[in-house]
């Protein structure tokens, strides 16, 4: 992608303004000295060797400035933006993929039947995790928890769509966007300074706003109570980055755009924030197949019946499973029945789109 496409948008913003060019530059890996092995599932690992810069593996501590990704994001949206409507005026998101194919959509239909099944077969399995854990049994929350997670479970056949037409480009507002901004993704200098985003392997048009959503999603460390504020103030930063970027290169964009794309864009914040606990398992280092077998045998278990059963199949998984619950029960009790609303609201609007 960095050969095809980000010298494109560096030379642009250079005849505008040369130290925002610099600036935006600054933020991607051009090359790096990469070492080639394997882990224990023969899956070839690849380590780059970034110099005074460190990744935070996934998350972001305060002490680990997520205000300056906010910013930096703000600077290459922005430069995306401007580049866009400079470039390529009046193209729709259609027109865009034809003229680089290498850009892509999130979700095809291959990929969309494939997270359709990993949120179906997951959110069954975890349903029944939860209703067995003694622990749980006790929690004083436990009905309103409970109550959540039966939405969930009839929402989960639909959040693989749900997702694509979030990340839909839209003819009003769209932009080349990184698509996976997460903390693995990104490398800090240990001055904490200077940033850079790599692996775009997946680099996609959508509203700008779902990488900023995929961040917040995916990469805060922080309490279920403090992130709303933390999140709000990450939007202004990033806001305010956004449009001073556009201004210098003489690119109209309004606050309300932005913060309607926010609010448009907000199903893929909700979405992701479960999806991500469902990758504990893999983080752990239990294998696709492992894991797929494990909660499907699950699923085909009783409740009330085989309760023992389930527990002990928990038990030899260990600690990843322990995560994993602790992870999904965390984003049941963050996740405000506003959110489950607006998602089951989309699914009835799918389904009478659909019919119609």
């Amino acid at each position: 992608m960095y050969e095809m496409f980000i010298p494109e948008i560096v030379s642009f913003i250079k005849s505008v303004d040369e130290e925002l060019a610099a600036k935006v530059r600054s933020c991607f890996v051009k090359f790096y000295m990469s070492y080639h092995t394997v882990d224990k599932y023969n899956r070839p690992l690849h380590y780059l060797v970034l110099e005074d810069f460190t990744c935070r593996e996934g998350n972001f501590n305060f002490r680990d400035a997520p205000e300056l990704v906010a910013e930096r994001l703000g600077v290459i949206h922005g430069s995306f933006l401007a580049w866009q409507r400079s470039k390529h005026p009046g193209l729709t998101p259609a027109e865009m993929l034809e003229k680089y194919p290498f850009l892509t959509e999130c979700y095809t239909a291959e990929t969309g039947d494939l997270n359709e099944g990993f949120f179906i077969w997951q959110t069954l399995a975890v349903d029944k995790i939860i209703r067995v854990d003694e622990e749980f049994a006790a929690a004083p929350d436990k009905l309103a928890v409970l109550e959540k997670l039966g939405r969930l479970v009839k929402l989960c056949p639909h959040l693989a769509r749900l997702r694509h037409e979030t990340q839909k480009p839209r003819q009003q507002f769209f932009c080349p966007t990184l698509a996976d901004v997460h903390g693995g993704n990104i490398a800090m200098s240990e001055s904490e300074k200077d940033i850079l985003f790599f692996d775009f392997d997946i680099i996609r048009i959508s509203s700008p706003l779902i990488d900023f959503h995929h961040f917040t999603a995916g990469s805060l460390r922080c309490s279920p109570h403090d992130k709303p504020a933390i999140v709000n103030n990450l939007l202004m930063i990033y806001i305010d980055s956004f449009l001073s970027t556009c201004h210098a290169l003489n690119c109209d964009v309004k606050k309300s755009e932005l913060l309607d794309e926010y609010k448009l864009t907000h199903n893929w914040y909700t979405i992701t924030s479960y999806f991500v606990p469902l990758l504990t398992l893999e983080i752990q280092g239990v294998s696709n197949e492992d894991e797929e077998k494990f909660f499907k045998e699950i699923i085909n278990l009783d409740v009330d019946t085989e309760s023992d059963k389930i527990r002990e199949i928990v038990a030899n998984i260990g600690n990843p499973v322990k995560v994993y619950k602790e992870n999904v029960l965390k984003f049941l009790r963050s996740v405000e029945p506003e959110q489950l609303d607006k998602l089951e609201k989309q699914v009835i609007e799918l389904k009478l789109n659909v019919s119609a």
